[in-house]
């Protein structure tokens, strides 16, 4: 429901998209497996505990899906013997979900960790109803936070009607306040970024409150604040909760207003500078910066009223409204699926995200969100605490992912459960990967699993085991499909890669700057004016070998039919128009469900596209390079590269250092001849009829570039399977 009340455009700006039923499960039940193992499945963890009774991690999994065994005799001894003591920790256990959205692994949790508890209940002799164990659990072990304060109403609403859904009304008691379980904010700010201007609520690199937080009048405060947030959980009274609601808001707003005011009168003081100015007035920079002083002071206290009156948070200081996890460490599992949103698409200023790039270690190039909410969890999580989340795949491999990947590779990585290969993939243009950290560095081999389907999601996957050394020293291909990676080895020893081909430069793409798109729509007509036009070229106007001129299509905001840019006051620096302008060239779509590699003999500017010049070892060679890049092997090859380039849809996002990864077997021009002279009868064929079919030549290029690279019946053969 939630999902679907909000248009498409919206949901893909906020990168939210429902997770299907079986996910949930499997990372709410994987979550509680660890974390049981963790706290009780060891004998380090309970030294009083006999190495006869450590509960293995089969023996715990057998007790979270007690429910679907349906077979008390399968309880294992391990279990029953320590009922009371595992009990104890279910009841204990703080699980978060930092961007919850409508509840669904809030509801998953609660959920598991009640039938773990039921289960228990015949060997611990304490028999308590399902409704008052979901009531406790939710009072005591379930959190979330999500940006977006309609998402937090329907979690809550979500985990009410998980305790009524299964009584007759008359039996239920007045449900609990859950505004201070779940609750509004941004998860990855505890600070207040205005403008330029970032107010330190938070001494995140301590991971504690600031010292100014922890005088005694402060100290006070926070202890107030446990105390009524537990009171306010139960109370029924109309009044009664209005007077403890506007208690608990007082005090989180004058925690907040103790640290801004700090910032004001540092402002403050900088402009009493600026109060005595001689008879011949201010300088222009000091009229500048007192006025810059001034626009602060009041934009701090606007955002600060504004907070107080609607109580909607562009900030969530994890430690002041959790107060009572982080006494305790920090969380012992966070669970999510936090929302895939490049940085670049965000709708945040300039300075918004340089501040987020000085609080985050992950933040690097252009990266999506989700990494930051990896960060963000590995922080609140205790020691031995448990992350597991789903996110895009992409973090494995993609540049931006460079220093997550750095930063939890000092973990225990538990698990990387692929699922972009299952045949029934969740509708979400993305490629998901479900990762499970520990907040420790026990364990030295990861466990990797690739799904086959997701329905089957507990069974029907194939499992590799390696170290993390191993992670560190071979690419994803070597992990995952060895049998794939001979064959990809087989074919570089034979040549080189492309950028060791082209020289500096000679790739290019000529997609706007983000600052220039929609100025870019102003020079953009279906006439050619003048000399200074050029065609205009998007993905959907190349076929293999081809470029067709006759689509309508939409770019930069236009919907327009054969359109033409006009460099108008150079809006195309001289020296981008005259590559543009370049003949002939090699064009490669942006996105494709392959590579498509055309001639560009007219000239154009392209969007979404890349251009290779024609210039060094291609002079003469670029009809055999076209050649390779639209042969059957070559789709191949960057396919199994870049498994975590799709963008949904079969889609790949293609990009330069994708493209010059790609290999290139240099051969003499009499060598080249046969590919060349195929490549020039397909030119010809579409030169006279766009629809001429070229199927027949183009298998005879597939042939002979295996033949190239000496692939026997048994590699083919799996190429074409894959």
């Amino acid at each position: 429901v939630f999902e679907n009340l909000l248009n498409e455009n919206l949901r893909k700006g906020k990168g939210t998209y429902y997770t299907p039923r079986e996910i949930v499960h499997y990372m709410c039940q994987e979550s509680l497996i660890n974390y049981i193992f963790n706290v009780v499945g060891t004998h380090r963890s309970v030294p009083t505990m006999t190495v006869e009774c450590v509960p293995t991690q089969k023996d715990i999994a057998t007790l979270i899906k007690y429910n679907e065994i349906k077979d008390n005799s399968q309880i294992p001894e391990t279990i029953s013997k320590n009922a009371k003591l595992i009990d104890e920790k279910l009841a204990s256990i703080k699980v978060c979900d930092p961007a919850c959205g409508s509840g669904a692994f809030l509801v998953g949790m609660l959920q598991e960790i009640i039938k773990a508890r039921q289960a228990l209940q015949e060997f611990t002799g304490r028999h308590i109803s399902e409704y008052d164990l979901k009531k406790e659990t939710i009072q005591n072990c379930i959190y979330g936070v999500d940006i977006d304060p309609g998402a937090i109403e329907i979690a809550k609403l979500r985990l009410w009607l998980s305790l009524v859904v299964d009584y007759e009304l008359e039996e239920i008691e007045p449900l609990p306040n859950l505004d201070y379980k779940i609750m509004q904010g941004n998860s990855l700010l505890e600070e207040l970024v205005l403008g330029d201007t970032s107010i330190k609520l938070f001494d995140q690199e301590q991971n504690k409150p600031q010292t100014t937080l922890l005088e005694n009048e402060e100290q006070a405060s926070i202890d107030k604040l446990n105390s009524l947030h537990k009171k306010y959980f139960a109370l029924n009274d109309l009044d009664e909760k209005k007077k403890i609601k506007k208690e608990v808001d007082d005090i989180e707003y004058e925690v907040i207003k103790k640290s801004v005011e700090k910032e004001v009168k540092k402002l403050e003081q900088d402009n009493k500078k600026f109060e005595f100015v001689t008879m011949g007035g201010m300088k222009k920079k000091d009229t500048e910066s007192f006025a810059k002083n001034l626009s602060k002071q009041a934009q701090i206290m606007n955002v600060l009223n504004e907070f107080k009156k609607t109580d909607v948070k562009p900030f969530f200081l994890w430690r002041l409204y959790f107060a009572d996890v982080f006494e305790k460490g920090g969380f012992d599992v966070v669970i999510a699926n936090p929302p895939y949103v490049r940085i670049h698409k965000q709708n945040n200023s300039e300075n918004t995200k340089k501040q987020i790039k000085r609080l985050y270690y992950s933040a690097y190039k252009d990266f999506d969100i989700y990494i930051l909410f990896i960060e963000k969890s590995l922080s609140i999580i205790k020691n031995d605490g448990l992350l597991v989340c789903i996110t895009p795949d992409k973090y494995l491999i993609r540049e931006y992912g460079k220093k997550i990947r750095e930063l939890i590779l000092n973990y225990s990585i538990i698990e990387l459960f692929d699922l972009s290969r299952a045949t029934d993939i969740f509708n979400a243009a993305t490629y998901p990967l479900i990762s499970i950290i520990q907040k420790n560095d026990k364990t030295k081999n990861i466990q990797i699993k690739i799904a086959k389907t997701i329905k089957n999601i507990e069974s029907d996957y194939k499992k590799i085991n390696i170290s993390k050394q191993e992670c560190k020293d071979k690419n994803i291909i070597e992990i995952i499909d060895p049998v794939c990676n001979e064959i990809l080895k087989k074919i570089f020893s034979q040549g080189k890669p492309l950028s060791e081909v082209l020289d500096k430069n000679q790739i290019f793409c000529g997609t706007p700057r983000a600052k220039d798109y929609h100025e870019w729509g102003k020079f953009i007509s279906k006439n050619s004016t003048s000399k200074n036009c050029l065609r205009v070229l998007v993905c959907s106007n190349l076929k293999p070998y081809t470029i067709t001129h006759k689509k309508k299509i939409r770019t930069v905001g236009l919907t327009i039919e054969e359109p033409y840019f006009y460099n108008k006051n150079k809006m195309i620096s001289d020296s981008k128009w005259n590559d543009f302008k370049r003949t002939p060239k090699i064009l490669i779509r942006g996105n494709d469900t392959r590579i498509t590699a055309v001639l560009d003999r007219e000239g154009s500017v392209f969007i979404g596209i890349y251009g290779i010049k024609i210039r060094g070892a291609l002079t003469k060679s670029y009809k055999y390079l076209l050649a390779l890049l639209n042969s059957n092997l070559y789709q191949w090859i960057f396919s199994t590269q870049n498994p975590s380039l799709k963008i949904g849809g079969g889609f790949f996002s293609v990009n330069s250092p994708q493209i010059l990864r790609l290999p290139y077997k240099e051969l003499s021009l009499v060598k080249q001849k046969p590919f060349i002279n195929l490549v020039d009868q397909i030119l010809e064929k579409k030169k006279e009829n766009l629809g001429a079919d070229i199927s027949d030549l183009e298998k005879k290029i597939d042939e002979m570039v295996y033949e190239l690279y000496g692939l026997v019946e048994g590699e083919i053969k799996i190429i074409k399977n894959n």
